[in-house]
C-alpha cells in the first residue's frame, strides 16, 4: 500500500534526475562552443563535426599519474602538491575506469586514457571550508566537529610532505613556487607596508574587476529584484528553514568562491564564474518574494531569470568559447 511517504521519495528521485540530466546537457552544450587553435595551455580535441573542447596542457599529467601513482613520489614531481587529488583519481580510475573504457566513453570524447572519464567525475567534490562553516553553526557542539573536520583534513597533507621528503629528500609544491598562489600576502607582508598595500589594491581592484566582467548581468537581476521587494514593501528575511538554507548555501558559495579568485592571485575572469549560479538563485530567491501575490509575475519572474541563465551561457560559449 502506499504510505505518504512514497510521493516525496518520487518527488526527489525526480529532481535528482532532472539536476543530473541538466547537469549532463549543459556541459555537452559547452561543447557547440567555437574553437580555436591557438588556445595556449590547451589543445583542441574534436569528438566530431560540431563538438569540441580544450584539453587543458595539465591533463596528460594527471591521467599519467591517476594510472600510476607511484610517479608522484619522484624527484621534484610538479604534482607532489597534489596527492589527495592523484590518490582519489588512482582509486577512482580502478573502480570505474575500465569500465568507462570498455562502454566507449573515453573514446566517445576523442581520449585514450581510461582515466578521462573518472577524473571528470571527481568535480563533484564539497570543499572542506564550506563543510566546517556549516558544523560551526551548531555552536560548541560544531566547533569540536569542525575541528576535527579540519585536522583530519591537515594531517595527510603533514604526512604527505613528510614521506616525499623522507623517500624523494624534497617536496615541491608549484603552485607556490612558481605562481605563489595564496603565499602572495605573507611574501607581501615581509616586503614592507608599501609592498602589502600595493599588493592588497591590485587584487582586489583586479577581483572587483574580474567579478564584473564575468557576473554584472546576474548581479544586475539580482539588484532589480532586490529594488522590485523594496518597491512593493516586500521584507527579505528568511522566513522558514528552508529560506535559510537557500540563502546560507548559496552565501557560503558565492563568499568562498569570491575568496578562492582572490586568494590564489592569479586573476583571471574565469575564477569568478562560480559565483553566478550562488547570486542568480538568490535573484531566483528574492524574485518569489515580491512575486507570491500573483500568478502571472511569478510566471514572468520564474521563466524570466531561466533566461537569464540561457543568455548568459549562450554569450559566453559563443563569444569565447568553453575555454574561456
Amino acid at each position: 500500500m502506499a504510505t505518504a511517504a512514497s510521493p516525496r521519495r518520487s518527488r526527489w528521485l525526480l529532481i535528482v534526475s532532472c539536476s543530473l540530466a541538466g547537469v549532463l546537457a549543459g556541459a555537452h552544450f559547452l561543447l557547440l562552443g567555437p574553437m580555436s587553435n591557438d588556445l595556449g595551455c590547451a589543445r583542441a580535441v574534436h569528438v566530431n563535426h560540431y563538438m569540441a573542447y580544450p584539453l587543458n596542457c595539465d591533463s596528460p599529467e594527471f591521467t599519467k599519474l591517476a594510472q600510476h601513482p607511484h610517479l608522484l613520489l619522484a624527484y621534484d614531481n610538479i604534482r607532489q602538491s597534489r596527492p589527495g587529488y592523484v590518490a582519489l583519481g588512482a582509486a577512482v580510475t580502478q573502480i570505474i575506469g575500465s569500465a568507462a573504457a570498455r562502454l566507449g566513453l573515453d573514446r566517445a570524447y576523442g581520449e585514450i586514457s581510461s582515466a578521462y572519464i573518472p577524473l571528470i567525475l571527481i568535480n563533484l567534490i564539497v570543499t572542506v571550508a564550506v563543510l566546517a562553516t556549516i558544523l560551526l553553526a551548531r555552536r560548541w557542539r560544531g566547533v569540536a566537529l569542525a575541528a576535527t573536520l579540519c585536522v583530519m583534513f591537515a594531517f595527510p597533507q603533514v604526512a604527505w610532505v613528510l614521506l616525499c621528503r623522507g623517500i624523494s629528500g624534497s617536496y615541491y609544491n608549484q603552485e607556490t613556487a612558481r605562481y605563489h598562489e595564496f603565499v602572495w600576502l605573507p611574501e607581501a607582508v615581509g616586503q614592507g607596508w608599501h609592498a602589502l598595500w600595493t599588493r592588497l589594491e591590485l587584487a582586489s581592484v583586479s577581483s572587483v574587476r574580474e567579478l564584473l566582467g564575468a557576473d554584472a548581468l546576474v548581479l544586475a537581476v539580482l539588484a532589480g529584484c532586490v529594488l522590485a521587494a523594496s518597491w512593493v514593501r516586500v521584507r527579505l528575511a528568511a522566513g522558514s528553514a528552508e529560506d535559510s538554507a537557500i540563502l546560507v548555501a548559496s552565501g557560503l558559495t558565492a563568499g568562498y568562491s569570491l575568496l578562492f579568485g582572490w586568494g590564489i592571485g592569479i586573476i583571471a575572469t574565469r575564477e569568478m564564474y562560480g559565483l553566478f549560479p550562488a547570486v542568480l538563485v538568490v535573484a531566483g530567491w528574492a524574485a518569489t518574494r515580491f512575486a507570491l501575490k500573483s500568478r502571472a509575475m511569478l510566471l514572468v519572474a520564474s521563466y524570466g531569470l531561466a533566461l537569464v541563465a540561457i543568455a548568459n551561457a549562450l554569450h559566453e560559449v559563443m563569444a569565447h568559447g568553453p575555454y574561456s
